[in-house]
């Protein structure tokens, strides 16, 4: 427990492919009747159909493995635990709705306090977020829990390896997930057991918190000589029950605990469970402890704790600067405290979550304190047509600025729409400059995308301002890091969340 605390009253829902809600070490924790399965129509989301592993059931322990004489302990192990198998169904707008606190009935997701969301979008592209899951969302936080919101949990992305152009810099970035870009969500990096950023963690401004995520846990005898960040620990938690089926069974494993060990000898729990999908469990535990330590606190005192308790790790890292024609081009920031004295960094947003520091924090915690939660609607520029210079350091830049709103003196997130046209748009880099001089890059060169995906009101989200007062000018500036290809940065818009 931290401080006393274990999660008890807080129903997290397992947002993914199943939950083995008869598993032996979580059939204590599971709401009696309250998951679904959207393939049968029954509440029993039990992935019978897989059989090298249950990604949910895997997702779920880590939440609320119960504290009881078998296998582990997960980080609330009294929360309530519900598995809606969205992931398995035919993922419908409807059943995405449903599962993320839209429906009262068949399945009743309405009581939820906190979704888990251990997944997202790849290859990269140029994709809106749809209106109706944006509209969910938004619902989602104003009407939920009486009103003070639910909490959404996602993971921010295992692609920052890939077949890019430049070492240190994400191939697939947070902000290429549409859902990502919302203010609503808490998006989590993964951590390994070193401390610093697990060798896949997508990087992203819209990052808020890491986790512990783990690299793969394999034994280099079984695993055929893995390398480093192969060998070095995953995370343990259950598993499909079973030596026939699972991460554990005892075929073509790559981990000695997954291959029948006597200490997993009934191959119900594995240890090779990581990415970004274990962060956000992670994250999301931690958040049934707080819930449980102040009930009355609103989603957004929830990641405002999160924020300001979080623990600054890998605080020596370099920032990743790249040679272009004309100069050294930073193309990915070292930490930056920004003029409201909040530290940030694209890999771990504002740090490592802390769970005695948050819980502790939670305790005391005077709910509301935020004020009225509102945004500045977008802020468009007019037809710019602006050519960006190829390969260049100085790119180009725009100011647009945000007039004082009395409703919006504090940050809370910043998001910008831009429409360029570019015959590579992996070349292209994004960063804004707020009226107090933080620099956030939004979108790094090199990337990813492939192509002349022309990027056509493309939202990217921000959480490096958090706290500044956005009144004043703001600039974009857009640089493209590759020799050959060209193209025009036609308009953009800002808009600013915050009270």
């Amino acid at each position: 427990s931290t401080l006393g605390f274990t999660g008890n009253g807080v129903i997290a829902a397992v947002v993914d492919t199943g939950l083995e809600i008869a598993h032996e070490d979580l059939a204590a924790n599971v709401v009696a009747g309250g998951s679904w399965n959207f393939i049968n129509t029954t509440t029993d989301p039990t992935n019978t159909a897989a059989t090298t592993g249950d990604h949910g059931t895997s997702v779920g322990g880590l939440i609320a493995m119960a504290r009881n004489t078998v296998g582990g302990i997960g980080v609330a192990p009294t929360a309530r635990l519900k598995g809606f198998n969205f992931l398995s169904s035919n993922q419908s707008q409807q059943f995405f709705i449903d599962s993320l606190g839209g429906s009262t009935a068949s399945p009743n997701s309405s009581d939820v306090f906190v979704f888990n969301q251990s997944f997202g979008i790849s290859p990269p592209g140029d994709v809106l977020i749809d209106p109706l899951d944006e509209a969910q969302y938004l619902s989602g936080v104003t009407n939920l829990r009486g009103g003070k919101g639910a909490l959404y949990v996602k993971a921010a992305g295992n692609g920052f390896n890939g077949i890019c152009p430049s070492t240190g810099l994400s191939c697939e970035n947070a902000n290429m997930d549409p859902s990502n870009t919302l203010p609503y969500q808490i998006v989590a990096g993964a951590v390994n057991a070193d401390g610093i950023k697990a060798s896949y963690s997508s990087a992203g401004s819209a990052i808020w918190v890491s986790a512990p995520g783990g690299e793969f846990g394999h034994n280099a005898a079984l695993a055929g000589g893995a390398g480093t960040v192969g060998v070095e620990p995953a995370m343990v938690t259950t598993d499909q029950s079973g030596c026939t089926v699972g991460y554990s069974r005892t075929t073509a494993n790559t981990s000695f605990f997954n291959n029948g060990s006597a200490q997993n000898a009934n191959c119900r729990y594995t240890n090779t469970m990581n990415g970004t999908s274990s962060a956000t469990p992670m994250t999301v535990g931690v958040i049934a402890l707080i819930l449980e330590a102040n009930p009355a606190l609103t989603w957004r005192d929830v990641k405002h704790i999160l924020a300001l308790t979080a623990r600054q790790i890998d605080a020596g890292r370099l920032a990743v600067s790249v040679a272009l024609s004309d100069a050294v081009y930073v193309a990915e920031p070292a930490w930056t405290m920004n003029a409201a004295g909040r530290r940030f960094h694209n890999w771990y947003g504002f740090g490592m979550v802390n769970a005695f520091a948050a819980v502790n924090m939670a305790r005391t915690y005077t709910p509301g304190q935020l004020g009225t939660f509102t945004d500045t609607g977008f802020i468009s520029s007019p037809a710019l047509n602006l050519a960006i210079p190829d390969n260049s350091s100085v790119g180009v830049t725009n100011p647009l600025t945000v007039p004082n709103t009395p409703s919006v003196q504090v940050i809370e997130a910043v998001q910008i729409r831009v429409n360029i046209t570019h015959t590579f748009t992996g070349d292209l880099g994004i960063a804004l400059i707020s009226p107090m001089g933080t620099r956030s890059v939004l979108k790094n060169i090199a990337d990813q995308f492939a192509g002349d995906q022309d990027l056509t009101n493309m939202v990217l989200l921000s959480n490096a301002f958090y706290g500044e007062n956005p009144t004043g000018t703001w600039t974009i500036k857009v640089v493209d890091g590759l020799a050959m290809d060209t193209g025009t940065l036609t308009n953009w818009a800002i808009r600013v969340y915050g009270h």
